[in-house]
């Protein structure tokens, strides 16, 4: 073997924060708690983290983030829109020699998205991202740069974890049937363009517990019911479900990661879940275009 392939050997790291993940479900279940416990820096296009102690950078708010930005650094990011605001941040986080945080989280994906489209719409003096022209070139002029922006935060080779909201959507399975399956609420073409970046997609969800009772989880392995997914030894996969709590999760991944059992209390109890395709019984309209 020449030197080139010395050192072409890869150790899979047993710390969550060396990968990038991303966490989807219903508002308030607590996806943003779970990125918060995580030491993460919420960089927040939806004001979900008020009621939690976080470090969080708010790109819905005209002041700046720092008491102690000059007169012309707070009047570039009072007139900037929220997507300008975080290309701005971006440009601060990779100034800093060591970030203070685990990793970067995105809060949320869907309404980053949103406000990636609003800047180039308003650039381009466009109405609706369909005057972009005809096969997606609408899609492709935000697309761009959003996947442009997505990439230089994990070139920086820190934590990146992104938040999303959930919803229903129809796919069809073999023989024709239709069935609906809890994805990502982005576009379609970007939810699979993350889940493709992502290490790991958990899908938190409350499901019935001891006693029937309510139970948070996150949900890691694939099914037909929703979207998830999750990096692991083929000898020790990652355990699904698992309890919806930073702390617990991040054991059970470390553990795994190492090809050890996870440990009975980061095991939630819960009801025997069904996994099967639902049939569509009504034809529901997206409120996202089909690109």
């Amino acid at each position: 073997m020449t030197d080139f392939f010395s050192d072409v050997g890869n150790k899979p790291s047993p710390n969550l924060r060396d990968y990038i993940w991303t966490i989807y479900g219903p508002p308030g279940i607590g996806k943003t708690t779970f990125a918060s416990e995580g030491d993460y820096l919420i960089v927040a296009f939806e004001r979900g983290y008020t009621a939690m102690e976080a470090s969080a950078v708010d790109l819905t708010l005209d002041e700046h983030p720092s008491g102690k930005a000059s007169p012309k650094a707070a009047a570039e990011w009072r007139d900037a829109d929220p997507w300008s605001r975080f290309l701005i941040t971006i440009g601060e986080i990779s100034a800093l020699d060591a970030p203070p945080w685990a990793g970067i989280c995105i809060d949320t994906l869907d309404a980053a998205y949103l406000a990636a489209m609003d800047h180039i719409l308003a650039a381009k003096g466009w109405a609706h991202v369909d005057d972009g022209g005809q096969y997606g070139k609408g899609y492709d002029a935000v697309n761009t740069p959003f996947k442009g922006a997505i990439m230089r935060l994990v070139r920086l080779g820190i934590g990146l974890a992104f938040v999303s909201h959930s919803k229903d959507r129809e796919f069809k399975g073999r023989g024709g049937v239709s069935y609906q399956k809890v994805v990502p609420s982005v576009t379609p073409s970007m939810g699979k363009w993350i889940i493709g970046l992502s290490d790991l997609v958990l899908f938190a969800d409350a499901v019935p517990g001891a006693g029937g009772k309510p139970t948070r989880v996150v949900h890691t392995q694939p099914s037909y019911r929703f979207d998830a997914k999750a990096r692991g030894r083929r000898s020790t996969p990652l355990p699904s479900p698992l309890h919806l709590d930073y702390a617990s999760f991040s054991r059970a991944f470390s553990q795994t990661m190492r090809g050890h059992e996870v440990d009975a209390e980061d095991l939630p109890v819960v009801s025997e879940i069904q996994a099967v395709p639902q049939p569509v019984q009504v034809e529901k309209a997206s409120p996202w275009p089909s690109k």
